[in-house]
């Protein structure tokens, strides 16, 4: 029995098929393969009582906690396998996840010129690191009557961006909408955008974009001085930063993000 996206699911569900399929006379009979990234997005539980009585844990992050699973020099592959080789992202944009999640195990393999794009970018400061820091200390206001927050200063530094990014050529290549990608924590910044982006630009949250990619994404934090909310989760941290193939622009306030990380 293969459960692919084990670790975004919770633990019942996954306990269906191993139970329904599985067993025979309440005996397991099954070889059961469980995939996924715990260091990813865990389920979506709405219930703040449900996540008090454990259901935010994925059968996977549990297992992986064990003596058994756990990383180390005598590591046994007939229980664990880890996917090493990373095809998606330039070496830069994986190094950080890599060192902070993966313990540096991941090896970028996608040399193509299509990955090398961002670094031919004309306004990329450094050429050989894809990767752009925006400092906006804009303050982050929520919504009348919500708990959901935007950030009207990132906006318009997102806008600002897109709009450079769809007037470029990058190595003799036009960059259109489809290209660039947009993550931000808040459905309210989220909405905010798609008033003002083109509708060929995807803008998401970090759910959205788990498993998901684009030639060039841009990080819109929000948050500014306040509660970090949505910010100190790391697992939507590597989600986030996991994302860009070629170049990854994040915009937020270093003060609030040097204060989480």
């Amino acid at each position: 029995i293969f459960i692919d996206e084990c670790a975004a699911t919770t633990e019942p569900e996954v306990l269906i098929p191993i139970l329904g399929l599985g067993c025979l006379k309440s005996e397991i009979f099954s070889n059961v393969v469980l995939i996924g990234d715990h260091k990813q997005l865990p389920p979506v539980i709405n219930s703040n009582f449900a996540k008090e009585l454990g259901l935010g844990v994925s059968l996977m992050e549990r297992m992986m906690k064990l003596e058994r699973y756990k990383p180390n020099p005598d590591f046994d592959n007939r229980f664990v396998v880890q996917l090493l080789d990373n095809y998606r992202s330039h070496p830069a944009i994986l190094h950080f996840s890599n060192e902070e999640f993966y313990d540096s195990k991941l090896r970028a393999k996608n040399e193509s010129d299509e990955v090398m794009l961002g670094t031919k970018w004309q306004e990329l400061p450094n050429k050989d690191f894809p990767i752009i820091f925006h400092s906006n200390e804009t303050a982050s206001r929520k919504k009348e009557n919500d708990t959901s927050s935007f950030n009207d200063g990132e906006a318009n530094l997102v806008q600002d961006y897109v709009t450079r990014l769809l007037q470029s050529e990058i190595d003799g290549r036009k960059i259109v909408g489809d290209d660039i990608g947009v993550v931000t924590p808040y459905l309210a910044q989220r909405e905010k955008l798609k008033r003002m982006l083109p509708k060929d630009v995807e803008i998401g949250t970090s759910e959205y974009y788990q498993g998901r990619e684009k030639l060039i994404i841009i990080i819109s934090t929000v948050k500014s001085k306040a509660n970090v909310g949505f910010l100190s989760d790391e697992r939507r941290l590597n989600v986030c930063l996991t994302r860009a193939k070629a170049l990854m622009i994040v915009i937020g306030n270093p003060n609030t993000l040097e204060v989480i990380y």
